[in-house]
């Protein structure tokens, strides 16, 4: 087969579907029949025709038994993703059996034998030569028949069939409930080597879709929900897990900020290929300080994702702080993508993010803000976004800054613990009030592998961009949120109790 893959005793084929061929290890199992289950809407028959539609882009001839569907009505629902079934039947390359219930069929299904309809697929599949076959769905036939014991031998008999005809095959089925039975039917999970689950759960208002494997006889596979989409043009795009991508050993490359004072608070600039997380109140500069990272250096190009303002309003008012992106756009150092999170599902999102990286290939990341995605989702489907964007970039060697509103500092939430787990450098902006002034400081909290300044410096804002200063002195509780003041007396005793402990 054009498209298997060896991994061990077991071949697979390759399932043209984007990051399910990592959680599967390469594929489906070559030569075997794979369930795919989901409840209505979970994208079940797009998987199937995908699965057929790779086979066939390698030349390997596929076949489509259909029971509820016409073949019109499937040529045409496909045609959005760029699949010309039509034109691949005219060239031989694939073939539809359409098992729809008839009038005709009386007499023959009710005798409750398959043996008609394995006739039929041995017959399309002689005749273009197939090497992989979908049947969909089989549940729809299976209600034709009045008891398991039935339906487990008759479906016992075509996947025999299928076997002798050496097929790399999926068989969908419907589930009631998301997290219950296997299938509505409940015995096609028993005679299949694989199973594969599809879900669509309805969370806040909106549809989630995961993908699962359950089982992969005599073979590996990864474990847990995998998040997908589905998109024009593409298909469905799978999301593997953080542990099945692997990510380049750090680098000691630093690269600068955009700003000398905050490179040397950082040791030298931030860690090529690592994420830097900053954490502040709205309007204490963040949206500055990411600017003047994306447009640090000429020669490096940054993808800069803003979810919280228009194009025109950022480009408005980081020149009004000295940072062109106007031009950096025009020179081709900067792309800019704006995106409502609430418009879609984070994992449309982070696909789309993935893409533009793709296209762009850019050395810089910066997403501002996180806070956006955080108010747009469950807690699962905001740690999956924030993990998978980390792992992506970091197996790229991409330099990105994520901002936020999370205070990342006393009792984090469970979203702010999962941001933490993630970020390799972590810079708090803060406002401190000072004899009943309010001023702004940052601090970098975190540097993994490095050395750091663990002062908290004063910086200002002006229309040349951001100043960063000494650090403050007589001011305590900045990182809890309650800066007080020291008074004289009371720094010489902390001073003093440091040198007798030097002592």
């Amino acid at each position: 087969m054009a498209a298997e893959k060896m991994t061990g005793p077991v071949s697979k084929a390759s399932s043209g579907i984007a990051g399910f061929d990592l959680l599967a290890r390469g594929g489906l199992p070559a030569g075997r029949t794979t369930l795919v289950a989901g409840s209505s809407g979970s994208a079940k028959t797009i998987f199937a025709i995908q699965f057929l539609v790779d086979g066939v882009r390698s030349g390997e001839a596929a076949v489509f038994v259909t029971f509820e569907e016409s073949p019109a009505d499937i040529r045409r629902n496909m045609l959005p993703f760029g699949w010309d079934i039509a034109g691949w039947e005219a060239v031989g390359l694939w073939h539809f059996v359409d098992a729809r219930e008839q009038p005709s069929d009386l007499g023959v299904i009710g005798a409750y034998s398959l043996a008609p309809l394995t006739l039929r697929i041995r017959n399309a599949v002689s005749l273009c030569d197939g090497k992989r076959l979908a049947i969909d769905s089989l549940g729809t036939l299976l209600l034709r028949f009045p008891n398991q014991g039935t339906v487990r031998s008759e479906i016992q008999r075509v996947l025999n069939a299928l076997k002798d005809l050496d097929m790399t095959a999926i068989i969908t089925a419907e589930r009631v409930d998301e997290y219950g039975p296997i299938s509505r039917d409940g015995v096609e999970a028993f005679v299949c080597d694989n199973v594969v689950v599809m879900r669509h759960v309805l969370e806040r208002e909106s549809r989630n879709r995961s993908v699962e494997i359950l089982k992969f006889r005599g073979t590996d596979h990864g474990r847990g929900e995998a998040p997908f989409t589905i998109s024009s043009g593409i298909g469905i795009s799978v999301v593997a897990p953080l542990q099945e991508l692997s990510a380049p050993p750090p680098s000691d490359v630093r690269v600068s900020s955009g700003i000398a004072t905050l490179d040397e608070m950082c040791g030298g600039g931030l860690s090529s290929g690592l994420i830097t997380l900053m954490s502040g109140p709205s309007g204490c500069g963040k949206t500055i300080f990411a600017g003047s990272f994306a447009v640090a250096t000429p020669q490096e190009r940054c993808l800069y994702v803003s979810t919280e303002e228009g194009v025109g309003t950022l480009l408005r008012d980081l020149r009004g702080c000295g940072i062109d992106m106007q031009a950096a756009i025009e020179s081709g150092q900067l792309m800019l993508l704006t995106i409502s999170p609430e418009a879609v599902g984070l994992i449309d999102h982070l696909l789309h993010i993935q893409q533009a990286i793709h296209r762009f290939k850019p050395q810089r990341l910066v997403l501002d803000s996180l806070a956006s995605f955080e108010r747009a989702t469950q807690l699962r489907n905001f740690n999956a976004f924030v993990t998978q964007l980390a792992d992506y970039t970091r197996a790229r060697g991409i330099v990105a800054l994520l901002t936020t509103t999370a205070r990342l500092a006393g009792n984090a939430s469970m979203a702010e613990d999962q941001i933490l787990s993630v970020a390799d450098a972590i810079i708090l902006l803060r406002y401190i009030e000072v004899f009943g002034e309010v001023r702004r400081g940052v601090i970098v909290l975190k540097l993994r592998g490095s050395r750091h300044d663990h002062g908290i410096r004063e910086f200002t804002i002006s229309d040349t961009g951001i100043s960063i200063g000494h650090a403050f002195r007589n001011v305590s509780g900045i990182l809890a949120g309650t800066p007080s003041h020291t008074g004289t007396a009371e720094e010489v005793r902390v001073e003093s109790m440091f040198n007798e402990e030097r002592s």
